[in-house]
């Protein structure tokens, strides 16, 4: 959808002196003493171990605060572009879907995303919801993205990638910071950061406040606006000379609009909201608190532990009227229905673990985590809700230098899941480095991903009273006459599993760094790849409250009390999709000058050996109830297959310039562009685009 031209004023972001506190302690943690001399970053996510990237078994991209501000990303999901290989999509204007490569669905499942190592992959639908993430942009430190399969380390749903996002500590970021923003349309954002000393510890607080009326359609902000409050807390307290404690807590709450907008991308027409999807305020509240622990031992060892508990509530229920004339209507007047997508989920984690290092060329880094996880939405999960999973971690990585040139790391994840299949993850890379100016890699790996418990334990159905004995209108007799069935997992499916091999190389161009870069070829065999399929009743009591009432019980969806000659009327999931993928991706770093400096990323995807597993499943006449006659297939397994076929851009293309002329004035383009795609599930075809930011 195409926004209205975009202006905004945007007041600096400002530091304001505090006793003892200025300036520059702000400003310290940005700039690099000497461009042409950068170090390479050393990075923590890819094994748990501080690695510089050339070390590492995986390839690392890394957006610092420099690229952070120059990129004028007005969300976290937005920064996410400059990573190499990164499709970031809308579902609506206050729905963000982040994922890499390919195989991007409504809600990035193949993707994890941690924040200061805190997993916010989400339980009940998987992936991650950016916009009501409890973190402000102005916040960010650097995010450091693994590109490839890393549940080694992370475990499952580390899938195709992690992303891990780092904050500032509050010690460098004292004194008063303000930034202020706003636009066309209704655009307004607002951060008031301060941090202060309080005894021995470093404090800091933020707050923040957005708000926008979304894409310009029909109802404009009634259907994808915003509206949400932000505040954390941040605090750093060194207790012994061998110990540091941190603590942070966060909520960030408020309003997200909702409703049925959709545009057919053949037409080009807008399918306003329906009496099922009205226009509606969705209240939104995600909170967290966090305590992270690191003690140094007498032997230099390193213990560190990390607990923390989050929680993710959507408060969204419309009642309704469905008119006669409505398909999922069976009686002859106005029908009330209760709809609901109302959740509650809830994390509870700790982890520990411990670095250590047995000699000169060998460390280890290995540790357990116990985390439960608790969904709660009769609307989604029916009589079976709350739903709650238990899982286990043992995991352990070692990076062993070989030989002067050559580094080994090897890796493996060990977890017991309650209600998903137990998983091992295992990874092995051999980094050779014949010259301190190139590094040549060779990984192979395996990860999985979990259903989520949306896809394993999915019963959305809406109760109707129709209340025929009494020939009156509906919700007199308080009985359930007739069931609106949604979804229905009739079995938990199969772990997703990848097997990628990868070959990459670093290289600096240049002695003092001034070029630098690193090119990845992969090849990822993935399988029992999850997707929608039909769900055919089996009889009264396979409907989702039918069980539960007694008495008489139909199906609105097959028309009238139709239970005992069923057809496909819902959908669950199984595994359905095997399929080989592989590619090339390249990314480059030029710093022309000590005031400029340029970021460049390239991605070329091939699929192929796309297979179904279970075709029987998918072997029925399909249609698109008539709208769109361009994307009609004779069955919905053609109809499957091409929507996987196509579920990746070939190419995938980003740069970032930067230019400061003085240390007072910033001026930077980037350019994004993105080949034709189509998302999994919702079936919206994306034509290739190309995206120019000043």
């Amino acid at each position: 959808m195409a926004r209205h031209v975009t202006w905004a004023v945007i007041v600096t972001a400002l530091v304001l002196p505090v006793p003892g506190l200025g300036a520059e302690a702000e400003e310290s943690s940005r700039a690099p003493e000497d461009p042409f001399f950068i170090d390479l970053p050393v990075v923590l996510t890819a094994t748990r171990l501080s690695q510089p990237p050339q070390d590492a078994p995986a390839a690392v991209f890394v957006i610092d605060r420099e690229m952070i501000d120059a990129s004028g990303a007005r969300e976290i999901a937005d920064l996410m572009r400059l990573a190499p290989g990164f499709i970031v999509a809308t579902d609506n204007g206050n729905r963000r879907a982040v994922g890499y490569r390919g195989f991007v669905d409504s809600y990035g499942r193949r993707l994890q995303v941690l924040i200061d190592g805190r997993s916010v992959y989400m339980p009940l639908f998987g992936g991650t919801t950016w916009t009501d993430l409890p973190l402000a942009l102005d916040d960010i430190e650097r995010i450091e993205v693994i590109r490839g399969p890393n549940g080694a380390s992370y475990g499952a749903n580390a899938f195709q990638g992690v992303v891990n996002i780092l904050t500032r500590h509050p010690d460098v970021s004292q004194g008063l910071y303000l930034h202020a923003a706003g636009g066309d349309p209704d655009y307004r954002q607002g951060v008031l950061r301060h941090g202060f000393p309080l005894g021995s510890a470093e404090v800091r607080y933020t707050l923040g406040y957005e708000e926008d009326s979304g894409y310009d359609v029909p109802l404009d902000n009634q259907v994808d606006g915003k509206e949400l409050g932000l505040a954390t807390f941040d605090a750093m307290l060194d207790t012994t000379s061998r110990d540091r404690l941190r603590l942070q807590a966060g909520i960030k709450r408020g309003d997200l609009r909702d409703g049925g907008n959709d545009i057919d991308a053949v037409t080009n027409t807008i399918n306003g909201p329906t009496v099922e999807d009205p226009p509606r305020t969705v209240d939104v509240e995600h909170l967290f608190g966090q305590i992270e622990w690191e003690h140094q031992l007498q032997n230099g060892d390193v213990v560190k532990a990390l607990g923390y508990v989050q929680q993710l509530t959507h408060d969204d229920d419309y009642p309704t009227l469905l008119p006669p004339t409505h398909p999922d209507n069976p009686s002859g007047t106005d029908l009330f229905v209760d709809f609901s997508r109302s959740r509650e989920e809830r994390r509870y984690a700790v982890e520990l673990q411990h670095l250590l290092q047995p000699n000169r060329d060998l460390r280890v880094v290995w540790g357990v985590e116990l985390r439960q996880d608790e969904v709660e939405s009769t609307a989604l999960l029916g009589p079976g809700s709350p739903v709650e999973n238990t899982l286990f971690r043992l995991f352990a990585n070692a990076e062993w230098q070989l030989a002067p040139e050559l580094l080994m790391n090897a890796g493996v994840m060990l977890e017991e899941h309650e209600i998903f299949d137990d998983a091992v993850s295992p990874r092995l890379a051999l980094n050779f480095s014949p010259s301190t100016n190139h590094t040549f890699r060779i990984a192979a790996s395996r990860s999985v991903r979990t259903p989520s418990v949306y896809e394993a334990r999915s019963d959305e159905f809406y109760p109707l009273d129709l209340d025929f004995s009494g020939g009156g209108g509906p919700g007199i007799d308080g009985e359930i006459d007739a069931i609106y069935q949604v979804s229905k997992s009739a079995f938990t499916p199969d772990n997703e599993t990848v097997e990628a091999l990868e070959l990459g190389w670093l290289f600096e161009l240049m002695d003092d760094r001034r070029l630098r870069g690193d090119v990845r070829i992969f090849y990822e065999r993935y399988r029992k790849m999850l997707n929608d399929y039909p769900y055919r009743f089996t009889g009264r009591d396979d409907l989702g409250a039918c069980s539960i009432t007694g008495g008489f019980c139909g199906n609105a969806n097959n028309g009238f009390g139709n239970v005992d000659h069923p057809k496909p009327t819902t959908f669950g999931v199984a595994n359905q999709i095997d399929l080989d993928f592989y590619g090339l991706e390249a990314s480059l770093e030029a710093r022309p000058s000590t005031l400029s400096r340029i970021i460049a990323s390239y991605t070329l995807n091939k699929l192929h050996d796309l297979e179904a597993r279970r075709p029987d499943l998918l072997d029925y006449p399909y249609t698109d109830f008539g709208t769109n006659t361009a994307r009609l297939n004779p069955t919905l397994l053609a109809q499957v297959t091409d929507e996987w076929e196509r579920s990746y851009p070939s190419h995938i293309f980003s740069l970032l310039a930067i230019h400061r002329p003085d240390d007072h004035l910033t001026l930077s383009a980037a350019v994004y562009h993105l080949s034709n795609t189509q998302f999994l599930e919702v079936g919206d075809r994306l034509p290739g685009y190309t995206r120019l930011d000043l």
